[in-house]
């Protein structure tokens, strides 16, 4: 199933004419089964975004987890840079001063990563290896869903997710789709990336740079769609596993049971 997807678009992939759009992500799922469709552009206002966006690329990623994690820092190392200055220490720490509560924070979220899923820690260390940033950087990126809900919402929409399935669909089938309503400034920065793993279902992932699985679907049938909203009983992050490394992990499933269960051990 997923080879035929992968292969549908590379097609894409190959022709502007044909080239998908990144604000809408549709998967498809039977059962907890699913097949990903197309993803959409999305993110700025129709006032401030630009006309066109490159089409999608489609980067395959290969080896044990670090190398894997190497792989995908030397392929988007520049990337990962402007995402960490652009949207982490420009949106959330200005003066330099004070970042080191950040890092401090991404800190303890390693510890517990570390703790939770060492294939996904040898993937991080991997990247950070590859961009020279530190570990904790890194982790900070992956904290962005954390940082982005610490205090009031920013005037821009969210993600939506809908779905549906028996007996309301004709065919059958169950539906899950999710639109990517984010930051203007990743307009045109959204790729998908093939994740290739030497033991478990492969991973194709809606990806932002530092975060290889943003949404996706794995070669098991198991899709990931989501959205997200602050709690204000909560005062500010938590430290626990980050959104985006469990997204990863979630997807690393081989059936829905196992990605339920691996939910709630985080």
């Amino acid at each position: 199933m997923l080879e035929r997807h992968l292969s549908r678009i590379r097609r894409i992939a190959l022709s502007h004419a044909q080239g998908c759009t990144r604000r809408e992500l549709l998967v498809r799922t039977g059962l907890g089964a699913a097949a990903l469709s197309r993803l959409a552009r999305g993110g700025a206002p129709a006032s401030s975004r630009p006309a066109t966006a490159p089409p999608h690329t489609l980067t395959e990623i290969t080896g044990s987890p670090r190398e894997r994690g190497r792989m995908y820092g030397r392929r988007f190392r520049d990337e990962i840079h402007a995402f960490l200055e652009r949207e982490i220490w420009k949106a959330y720490a200005p003066p330099p001063a004070e970042r080191e509560p950040l890092l401090r924070y991404a800190g303890s979220c390693w510890k517990e990563v570390q703790k939770y899923s060492q294939e996904v820690a040898d993937e991080l260390e991997g990247v950070a290896e590859a961009t020279g940033l530190r570990i904790e950087e890194q982790v900070l990126i992956t904290l962005h869903e954390e940082l982005y809900h610490r205090g009031e919402l920013p005037k821009i929409e969210h993600c939506t997710v809908a779905g549906f399935g028996p007996p309301e669909s004709l065919d059958g089938a169950t539906y899950l789709g999710q639109n990517w309503d984010w930051m203007p400034s990743v307009f045109g920065h959204s790729e998908l990336v093939a994740w290739r793993r030497q033991a478990g279902p492969d991973l194709l992932g809606y990806a932002y740079p530092g975060l290889w699985a943003g949404a996706g679907m794995n070669s098991a049938g198991v899709a990931l769609c989501w959205t997200s909203a602050r709690d204000v009983s909560i005062p500010g992050p938590a430290v626990g596993i980050p959104s985006y490394l469990l997204i990863a992990r979630l997807l690393y499933q081989p059936t829905l049971d196992a990605a339920i269960a691996e939910g709630r051990r985080a």
